[in-house]
């Protein structure tokens, strides 16, 4: 399973996941307390936040501190989330559990 990742754009929707894993590995931490935005999408099968304008920034940059840890295991798959939630057109980003 994965939680649901629904970009919305002016133009288009997509739908992307984070895995188990990689949320597992973020949330595995104590100091992602310290993050507003992720605290949000802690719960992995009950996550329903939309993240829009200063939330949305904000969500992207806690990604980006986290990444910069160097403790996450699959750092890989985060710059790929990070990418796709920067892309100048992206206007709200919805996560969704199960």
């Amino acid at each position: 399973m994965s939680l649901d990742i629904l970009i919305y754009t002016e133009k288009e929707n997509k739908i992307i996941s984070m895995s188990e894993t990689l949320h597992k590995s973020i949330f595995s931490y104590d100091d992602y307390k310290n993050y507003k935005q992720l605290r949000k999408i802690k719960d992995y099968y009950l996550a329903d936040e939309t993240f829009y304008g200063a939330s949305l920034a904000n969500l992207i940059a806690e990604f980006e501190k986290f990444k910069e840890h160097g403790r996450i295991e699959f750092k890989y798959e985060l710059i790929i989330l990070i990418d796709y939630l920067k892309n100048k057109n992206v206007e709200t980003v919805r996560f969704s559990g199960d």
